[in-house]
């Protein structure tokens, strides 16, 4: 009981406390013969879905979440799986850069395969950061209109810490008029619309790649409705000190030699259901690189969690974590996320991401699902998580 006095009056307002009543009784309630009892019957897949959780928890760096995931820990002390299983797992489920936080957890259990994947994968991020300056220094000194999101923005904006994650690509929102002057610039730089080869073109040493059907005569290839990816190889010697974890998770040593491509996607809104406009039409005053407004980050991702609601939660959990980073470290608007949701047209998926969030946040008013959207897999497992009712009024210790 002396973690409950802890957490309790470490947070002693209202609905906090009693989240955290809540998360502290589910875990001196739950012990650990009772819990692998339970384990039996979900297999090792639940067990990832919590180690993952975990793990994505303390790279938001939020007394909140920093507190559930202390609860969280104790659960799973007693899981054993196999750093193979667990790394195969977290590169699916695209969370191994956020392992940095977990380091400590990770270390106790015997996981160090997973902090040296997490430690090569830096290393890959930074050398493909370092190919990408130019194209951001060129672009501030440009004129037309551009916006960095996803990874970099995430890493600027929504992280106490930005060692807890590294984006590997760069994702650049431009106006669809602009679309061609984006493209020359991107050109002159060096970067083309090309499909990769995991082969050597003998005549270069470099990876074999071929324009995309389209992008001839500096004509641009769209994949659907979305121009596809710029890319640009590079031969990446300072790697090999890498080679077998790269080998084995990415396709970095595919042809024998390790060569990193370097990825720029051009979009003109942060989901395809959300209408240019409103990226544009509510952009925070800030100029240059960033400035996408807060709650339509927060409601791609709520959209991106209610299309995969039947998906199994590894699908979920990294969509899930950026949507909870965003929502405790950017100021949100409550009024002026629903608005936008309904200016989208993606009510029905608002309320869905926020059922989803209400699981984790001490969270007073919250959107409340839609019948049919009530159950999922990724909602029965974090429901699963607070299993056992607060503490009684009044029974503190």
């Amino acid at each position: 009981m002396g973690m409950q006095i802890r957490l309790c009056h470490f947070y002693d307002n209202g609905m906090i406390r009693k989240w955290i009543c809540k998360v502290s009784t589910f875990n001196s309630h739950l012990g650990p013969r009772n819990y692998r009892t339970r384990q039996t019957k979900t297999g090792s897949s639940r067990q990832l879905d919590q180690i993952a959780l975990l793990i994505g928890l303390r790279s938001i760096g939020h007394p909140v979440t920093d507190s559930l995931s202390d609860g969280l820990e104790r659960v799973i002390q007693h899981f054993s799986p196999s750093a193979a299983d667990l790394s195969r797992y977290l590169m699916q489920a695209k969370l191994a850069q956020f392992c940095h936080d977990s380091s400590d957890y990770l270390k106790r259990t015997g996981l160090h395969e997973v902090l040296q994947l997490q430690q090569a994968l830096r290393a890959l991020a930074t050398f493909r950061r370092r190919s990408l300056s130019p194209v951001i220094a060129a672009y501030h000194r440009q004129d037309e209109e551009w916006l960095i999101y996803k990874g970099d923005e995430y890493v600027q904006r929504f992280a106490n810490n930005p060692h807890s994650r590294c984006p590997t690509d760069l994702d650049l929102l431009v106006r669809p008029e602009a679309l061609a002057t984006h493209a020359r610039l991107l050109n002159s730089l060096g970067f083309a619309q090309q499909r990769i080869e995991q082969a050597l073109n003998p005549s270069t040493g470099s990876l074999l790649c071929q324009p995309w059907e389209g992008s001839e005569c500096g004509a641009i290839a769209w994949n659907g409705n979305s121009p596809r990816a710029f890319s640009l190889i590079l031969a990446a010697p300072e790697l090999e000190i890498h080679r077998e974890l790269l080998s084995r998770h990415t396709a970095v040593f595919s042809s024998g030699r390790p060569y990193v491509v370097s990825y720029i996607d051009i979009g003109f809104s942060v989901h395809p259901r959300i209408p240019p406009k409103l990226v544009w039409a509510n952009r925070p005053p800030a100029s240059g690189a960033g400035g996408v407004n807060a709650e339509l980050l927060l409601l791609a991702l709520a959209i991106e969690l209610w299309e995969r609601r039947t998906a199994h939660v590894q699908q979920s959990l990294y969509f899930m974590l950026d949507a909870l980073r965003i929502w405790l470290h950017g100021s949100i608007n409550e009024p002026g996320l629903w608005s936008l949701a309904r200016a989208a047209d993606s009510e029905a998926a608002l309320r869905y991401g926020m059922r989803v969030l209400g699981q984790l946040l001490p969270m007073g008013k919250i959107g409340i699902a839609d019948t049919a959207s009530a159950q999922s897999p990724l909602l029965d497992f974090l429901e699963g998580l607070n299993t056992h009712p607060p503490l009684r009024k009044g029974k503190s210790a």
